[in-house]
């Protein structure tokens, strides 16, 4: 299957270039579809496959490479050479290891957010594009960084396991078996050296628990804005920010114009109207106060579950329960 989509790309550059990207674009919709049902191996060559299809970078691609055996990192880095445009990127990374130092971790479905990022961003047409990893490790982390600068990324994002002092877990390897931590302090340092006044990016979305005190560390490396969660976040809910998040800032986005506080309070805003059930309850107003939680002695205690905040040199928001 993979060698008979291959060949129908390289069809489609050879005889007509201008055009093929926007024909190519329903087989595009096809392979998000299909690679939902599939192994994350086999879902890694469907991405590879489905940002080939994306815009003008098919045609640097076809070649040079296989897309059975093409890396991550080349995928990533020769995107971006010769387009002779300006656009805005996000690198996103997933990652869901089975194990971490010797115990079991309870599977969460990246699987699915990183679909739906993919989804969002190809819908888009406001110039931005988004590098989703799945399976990520600590060195796609590095090479992301190595080029953001020219690649012009603005997002750094991340999703998958972090606990309350632990720091976010990467994978060991391909197999996803094993987890690696790479401390909070360390991921700030790497990320300031391309944020802020260092380069282009400006906004990190921590969408993982307990990321709070990591949201703070890479804010005091000059990173602009984090989105971060301040204790365990669920799944559904998780995505569903991650949706509405990047369809709200998309949609008030151009290329040189960015307002990511405006999209939280979108997305949050559209969240807390949509009548779930959880720690806040909605007034008749519109307005929303938070549920009494009781403590062990019985008396009332605020819970931080489900809780995000936007961290942001125009000001730290309230923290927002979903």
């Amino acid at each position: 299957v993979f060698t008979i989509v291959l060949q129908h790309i390289r069809k489609r550059f050879q005889s007509s270039p201008t055009t093929a990207s926007r024909d190519l674009q329903p087989l595009a919709a096809g392979i998000v579809r299909w690679k939902t049902n599939n192994t994350d191996q086999e879902v890694e060559k469907l991405l590879l496959l489905k940002e080939m299809c994306i815009g003008q970078r098919a045609m640097q691609m076809m070649i040079w490479t296989d897309v059975v055996s093409a890396p991550r990192n080349f995928v990533q880095q020769g995107y971006a050479k010769g387009l002779g445009t300006v656009r805005n990127e996000v690198d996103a990374f997933f990652s869901n290891p089975r194990e971490y130092d010797g115990e079991g971790l309870k599977s969460i479905d990246v699987k699915t957010e990183s679909v739906l990022m993919s989804i969002t961003f190809q819908d888009s047409k406001s110039g931005w594009y988004c590098n989703i990893n799945t399976n990520a490790m600590i060195n796609d982390f590095h090479t992301s960084i190595m080029s953001a600068k020219q690649r012009n990324v603005r997002i750094f994002h991340l999703g998958g396991h972090a606990g309350n002092g632990i720091s976010f877990l990467w994978n060991a390897d391909k197999t996803a078996d094993r987890a690696t931590e790479f401390n909070d302090d360390s991921i700030a340092l790497v990320l300031g050296t391309v944020a802020g006044k260092n380069g282009p990016m400006e906004c990190a979305v921590l969408n993982a628990c307990y990321t709070y005190k990591t949201g703070k560390l890479i804010r005091s490396r000059g990173m602009p804005h984090v989105i971060c969660w301040h204790e365990d976040v669920g799944d559904e809910i998780s995505m569903e920010f991650t949706e509405q998040f990047y369809r709200a800032l998309l949609k008030d986005s151009t290329l040189s114009l960015r307002n990511y506080k405006l999209a939280f309070f979108a997305a949050t805003g559209a969240m807390q109207k949509s009548k779930r059930t959880g720690p806040t309850v909605l007034m008749s107003n519109g307005a929303t106060v938070l549920k009494a939680v009781r403590g062990k002695g019985g008396g009332i205690v605020k819970s931080m579950k489900n809780c995000v905040s936007f961290l942001s040199d125009d000001g730290d928001s309230e923290p927002v329960w979903l």
